[in-house]
């Protein structure tokens, strides 16, 4: 990252089944600084959307905006879902697309499309 100290960034994604049929897709998200040092501007941008895909069809979503919380603390997380009420086995799972802008480094929007879970039914 130009002129700061880099950042840890982690997801990890479940699907899992609820009641009546539905099913919630999880994102853990969390990130962490070598320096420790609180309150740097790293990012103009970080948003992590987190999707219930059935065969890779989106059928329900959630966008967290977690730029404020990653500039402010060196070390952090957050956990998103995504709820599909649609009653229909096989193929379920959690998927997720982060988009970022790092502070300072001209490139503008990135995004970054996390590998899905396990499917489950």
């Amino acid at each position: 990252m130009p002129n700061k100290p880099d950042i840890s960034f982690t997801i990890q994604l479940c699907i899992t089944n609820r009641p009546a049929g539905a099913h919630e897709a999880f994102a853990k998200v969390t990130w962490g600084s070598w320096d420790g040092v609180d309150s740097r501007a790293r990012f103009d941008k970080v948003t992590v959307q987190v999707r219930a895909e059935k065969y890779d069809v989106s059928k329900a979503s959630a966008t967290g905006n977690l730029t404020a919380r990653m500039n402010a603390d060196d070390d952090g997380g957050w956990l998103g879902s995504a709820y599909s009420t649609l009653n229909s086995p096989g193929g379920w799972s959690a998927d997720a697309t982060v988009t970022y802008n790092v502070n300072d480094d001209g490139k503008g929007d990135m995004t970054w499309d996390v590998y899905g879970s396990p499917v489950i039914s």
